[in-house]
């Protein structure tokens, strides 16, 4: 964020919240929306039912909103500055470039924001550069982060994410992000560990290999 973001939209919607305590104000816009694309997920982690829900009923993914649902929704929120995907697993939903981008129409987003299982490294390698593409026409100052989760190393990782070969993927993941990290200047790759008692006493492992 830098102070120009903060002046001009963080500050005044802070001070708006403030006070539409107080009063009957109309509430502004939010900072940030988290937004779940799908139901759909490969994963069976010990912290989280989403995939094992998907694994017993896939019929559940049928149900994910359509784009001109969503492109409904979008339009009646206008803008935030931080749009953060959400899921199960969002990439695979094959029309998520199509998603960020009626994002970037109807929300203007300063920043955008996915996390991913990081276990179709193709698929996500894919989805990843179309997006830089739409964004980099419609939204050439706003930052794309992807965010693999690493929830600890090697087959603890495996354990708690439920899928045999998840670190492996992880890696391989990791490294097709990397190379795409620097050739586009506003893509970030990021790591983000879910805190449990499963990997609580492995946090500093974590760090380090991180």
């Amino acid at each position: 964020m830098n102070f120009r973001d903060y002046a001009f939209d963080i500050f005044p919607k802070t001070i708006g919240y403030n006070f539409s305590r107080l009063t009957s104000a109309k509430v502004s816009n939010p900072i940030t929306l988290t937004f779940s694309v799908t139901a759909a997920c490969q994963s069976l982690c010990k912290t989280c039912q989403i995939g094992k829900l998907y694994r017993e009923n896939p019929e559940r993914a049928k149900d994910d909103l359509r784009l001109d649902e969503i492109e409904k929704i979008f339009q009646s929120i206008g803008h935030v500055y931080f749009f953060n995907v959400s899921g199960g697993e969002p990439f695979l939903r094959e029309d998520l470039p199509e998603i960020i981008e009626l994002a970037i129409i109807h929300l203007s987003p300063r920043m955008v924001h996915i996390p991913t299982n990081a276990i179709a490294t193709k698929k996500i390698k894919r989805a990843v550069l179309k997006i830089l593409a739409i964004m980099g026409e419609q939204a050439p100052n706003a930052p794309l982060t992807i965010k693999p989760s690493i929830d600890g190393i090697g087959p603890i990782h495996d354990s708690i994410r439920g899928v045999k070969g998840n670190f492996n993927k992880l890696i391989d993941t990791i490294k097709i992000l990397k190379s795409i990290e620097k050739k586009h200047p506003r893509f970030h790759l990021e790591l983000g560990t879910v805190v449990s008692n499963f990997n609580v006493n492995q946090l500093s492992e974590i760090e380090d290999f991180v």
